[in-house]
């Protein structure tokens, strides 16, 4: 079921991510992408042409898609789904929110939900319904706010100007550059495997033979 809980209020800046890739999808969206820049203001927004990705990256583990009900109302499979069942396997949380104008009614998203159910067998997707711009903008930037599930905060520093593709689970198609792990930990936390395994490791060839990690 979608979220219901009470629209959040507008968030303290310093409780956002250091920094938030938007896809160029959604540039014709100004006054979203205004609204972010200006409440998240000790935020950095990079832009990126990205195909096969969200609409808004917030972090390598979670990030955010924007829909239509016209957009989830449609047959499947949709131009929706395909997005969905693209980008939700490259995360470790994907949010979803559909904007719509006043009451939705429930046999009109039932496949979509039908849907979203199947996926979350393997995926945590979240649903949220946003009554009109104002409320979407806020909870755009109410998501853009630091959760655990984010790991470690990330700057403009640890995004790559280049793309690749995504080649394992420990990879995104942005480029999050890796870290040794500090701690010299014995698995990566990121994927919880050893250094010979970690395919994170082998991209990024951050992992020194012996003890030490990658983390993103």
């Amino acid at each position: 079921m979608p979220h219901t809980a009470i629209v959040p209020s507008p968030s303290d800046p310093s409780t956002a991510v250091r920094v938030v890739i938007l896809s160029t999808t959604i540039l014709r969206q100004h006054s979203l992408i205004q609204h972010l820049s200006s409440t998240l203001s000790e935020t950095v927004f990079i832009e990126r042409d990205i195909r096969d990705e969200a609409d808004i990256i917030v972090s390598p583990n979670r990030s955010i898609l924007l829909f239509t009900l016209a957009q989830i109302t449609q047959s499947l499979p949709s131009h929706a789904s395909t997005r969905i069942l693209t980008v939700a396997p490259k995360y470790r949380r994907v949010e979803i929110i559909v904007a719509c104008s006043g009451l939705v009614r429930g046999e009109s998203v039932a496949l979509f939900q039908g849907l979203l159910e199947e996926v979350r067998r393997d995926h945590d997707v979240r649903l949220i319904f946003s009554n009109g711009d104002e409320e979407m903008r806020r909870w755009v930037t109410w998501l853009c706010r630091w959760r655990e599930i984010d790991g470690n905060t990330y700057g403009p520093e640890d995004v790559s100007e280049e793309e690749m593709e995504v080649r394992s689970r420990c990879t995104r198609r942005l480029k999050w550059k890796g870290r040794i792990c500090p701690a010299r930990k014995h698995e990566c936390v990121y994927c919880t495997s050893y250094p010979s395994t970690c395919q994170f490791a082998e991209v990024y060839g951050n992992v020194s033979r012996g003890s030490d990690h990658a983390i993103l």
